[in-house]
Formats: C-alpha cells, sequence, structure tokens
C-alpha cells in the first residue's frame, strides 16, 4: 500500500520490497544502492575486476545470468 513501492528486487537469495532488504540478506555484505544498480541494470556484464566472492563465478556474464533482476508491479 506504500506509494512509493514499485516491484521487487530479486536476488540469488530471494524476493525482497526493498534494496536495504534484499542487501541485509547478503551473504556478503553489499551497498543497498549497488544492489539496486544490479537487479535494475542486470543486462550489464558483471567485470573482471568484481572483488564480489558471489559473482566470482559469474565474470564476464551479466547480472540477470547471476539471478539479479527487478520485476515491476
Amino acid at each position: 500500500n506504500n506509494h512509493q513501492f514499485s516491484g521487487y528486487f530479486i536476488t540469488p537469495w530471494g524476493k525482497f520490497t526493498s534494496r536495504k532488504s534484499a542487501s541485509e540478506a547478503a551473504p556478503e555484505k553489499i551497498n543497498p544502492e549497488t544492489l539496486g544498480k544490479w537487479c535494475k541494470n542486470n543486462h550489464t556484464i558483471i567485470p573482471n575486476r568484481t572483488r564480489k566472492t558471489l559473482l566470482l563465478p559469474y565474470k564476464g556474464q551479466t547480472y540477470f545470468e547471476a539471478g539479479f533482476s527487478f520485476e515491476h508491479v
């Protein structure tokens, strides 16, 4: 019922109503703004220089292929 709610952040560890709740559930520390970019710009390629352990197997692939997306309502 929140007028600012626009959708769900989908991550490899679940579906969340906010970037903050998704980042708090992450297996390693991720800034909520960064996580939001991964979900909303999920066709961006994960850079080879990434230091996030959970992204290492997906270097050179998209954030979508790693399990990140945004579901508009």
